[in-house]
Formats: C-alpha cells, structure tokens, sequence
C-alpha cells in the first residue's frame, strides 16, 4: 500500500510525478488493468486474498 500512500500524499500536496498531476486516477487505473490481467490469467482468486491481506 505504500503506493497508494504516496499517490493519496502527493494527491492533497498537489506535487506533479513527471507532469502528471492527477496520480489518483493513474494508479486506480493501473490497480484495475493488473486486477483484470491476473483474473484473465487465473489468478483471480490470489489477488482478491493479498488485497484482503494487505487492507
């Protein structure tokens, strides 16, 4: 989660990372594209329980 805390951080401070200064919706983007990519592949089931694990 340490990622998301520095999104959420940079978010509220309005810091720009590499230009881009919205790096909430990036980051939910990219969770939802590796979320789909593992549920294709099978491992759909493993993500939910290290996402549970990790909350």
């Amino acid at each position: 989660m340490h990622m998301t805390d520095l999104a959420a951080e940079f978010h509220l401070s309005n810091k720009e990372v590499d230009g881009v200064d919205d790096i909430e919706f990036w980051i939910h983007k990219l969770f939802n594209k590796i979320c789909g990519y593992m549920t294709k592949n099978g491992f759909g089931d493993l993500w939910d329980e290290e996402f549970k694990n990790r909350c």
